[in-house]
């Protein structure tokens, strides 16, 4: 694994000419309209996004093994995990988990000996790129039902701040919902009280991934499609085969897409018997 994380940082840390974005509507009609007009076109799956992803999680991992320490934006992991608590052991998938920081906060929280076996289900580009930082108990797929046949069965499935990323959320809701995970957990994922909207979004590059960025790379603007899915249409999709045991108000008007402003919700939900 050190081999192939060396590597990878020596990739990470070549310079590259930061690049400006060129000036994007602030509402799209789909997802594919709002992809097509990333600078890129590679939205979630562009490389440098990826990569500092993963440099920032190896990062991110290094300083929690020599000073574990948890801050705010940590308590939805360790909230999902105290409402799935299963005795010894706990078998999650994380939909959109990145490069593995959420299963890093689950062994602060729990211990290292607690049995955990987290999947993390991600963009071929990410997983691909996250594999060197797989370890006992940690690996990565791109895949849900390769996740999910891996683990045998789920207690727990993990999106946070995901299915509005993907290019269909509901769709991708029905996917999670197929595999008949014990619990779902959905957080941080901004909706709209009325009808769907799609939009692109854009952010500083060094504002994904847990953590610091590291030295030696410039950081720039990038972006990516975005859906602002029905609040509605998720609970009703939800309450056909769960019970949804709390709901999750979150951060307000963080999101806009022309006029609008969409705040976040999170809900966590019991499979019925």
């Amino acid at each position: 694994m050190k081999s192939g994380i060396l590597e990878l940082m020596g990739r990470i840390f070549q310079a590259t000419k930061p690049t400006r974005p060129s000036p994007l509507p602030p509402a799209v009609n789909t997802y594919s309209e709002a992809l097509s007009v990333c600078v890129d076109r590679g939205g979630y799956q562009e490389q440098d996004l990826v990569d500092i992803i993963v440099a920032k999680n190896i990062l991110y991992l290094e300083k929690s093994r020599q000073n574990p320490v948890l801050g705010q934006e940590d308590w939805r992991t360790v909230m999902g995990l105290v409402a799935a608590e299963r005795g010894e052991s706990l078998r999650v998938v994380d939909f959109g988990g990145g490069a593995g920081n959420h299963f890093t906060i689950a062994q602060v929280v729990l211990g290292t000996d607690r049995g955990l076996r987290w999947n993390v289900v991600e963009t071929p580009a990410m997983a691909i790129s996250a594999r060197p930082l797989e370890r006992d108990g940690l690996r990565f797929f791109d895949d849900l039902l390769k996740a999910r046949n891996d683990l045998g069965e789920i207690d727990l499935v993990f999106a946070v701040s995901s299915l509005q990323y993907t290019s269909d959320p509901l769709e991708y809701l029905q996917k999670i919902i197929s595999v008949k995970p014990k619990h779902i957990f959905i957080t941080r994922t901004p909706m709209s009280l009325a009808k769907q909207v799609s939009s692109v979004q854009t952010s500083r590059l060094f504002a994904n991934g847990p953590g610091p960025a590291p030295a030696g790379r410039p950081d720039r603007l990038v972006n990516y499609p975005i859906t602002f899915v029905s609040k509605a249409a998720v609970e009703r999709l939800l309450q056909e085969e769960y019970q949804i045991r709390f709901e999750t108000r979150e951060e307000g008007g963080s999101f806009r897409a022309g006029a609008e402003k969409f705040d976040m919700f999170g809900f966590f939900c019991d499979r019925k018997r």
